[in-house]
């Protein structure tokens, strides 16, 4: 949203790019970085090691630009209760995934938060065909287009993130590594 809304139309796909491969980079390296950290200083500086990053990227990003005349495209403020419902939503299917894996949760902590995320999810839908320039338009999926190159890039980030996270998982429960 803040690209679309900062930079004119011919610099937003570079700059999607570049915030792209960060996040690609700092999935890469923020596992065995912050393994680094909580081996040397404790699990409770990984917060603040967090801060290194983001008080700097929000002072950046406060300080674009605004985009003028045909480029800023306003259609209206952000979308702030379809984004809460679309966090709610991704947060509980998250929770309806893993949760029951903890040990001491019950297992109906698992089916809650599931059926939670599917009203959050209908909420979230309802409110989207209501609103006037919702935070996700359903309306895209039907492009095939659109669609196709949506599930491209879920598969290529589960395949990314599920790479990420198993291989240093799997080197230090079963290999015996240690992040430092």
């Amino acid at each position: 949203a803040m690209v679309r809304t900062r930079l004119p139309t011919s610099q937003q796909g570079r700059a999607l790019g570049t915030i792209g491969a960060g996040i690609g980079l700092a999935a890469a390296l923020g596992p065995p970085l912050g393994g680094i950290v909580v081996d040397l200083l404790g699990w409770r500086w990984i917060f603040a090691a967090n801060l290194l990053v983001l008080v700097p990227g929000l002072v950046w990003t406060w300080r674009l630009p605004v985009a003028r005349g045909d480029d800023a495209r306003r259609t209206g403020r952000f979308d702030v209760a379809g984004a809460g419902l679309l966090l709610a939503t991704l947060v509980l299917a998250a929770l309806a995934g893993t949760v029951w894996r903890v040990e001491g949760v019950p297992g109906s902590m698992a089916v809650a938060a599931g059926s939670l995320g599917v009203v959050a999810a209908a909420l979230l839908r309802r409110h989207a065909s209501r609103a006037a320039a919702p935070v996700l338009d359903f309306g895209l999926l039907r492009r095939r287009a659109f669609l196709a190159a949506g599930l491209a890039v879920a598969f290529v980030n589960l395949t990314m993130y599920t790479v990420l996270l198993a291989v240093p998982v799997f080197l230090t429960q079963r290999a015996g590594w240690t992040a430092g």
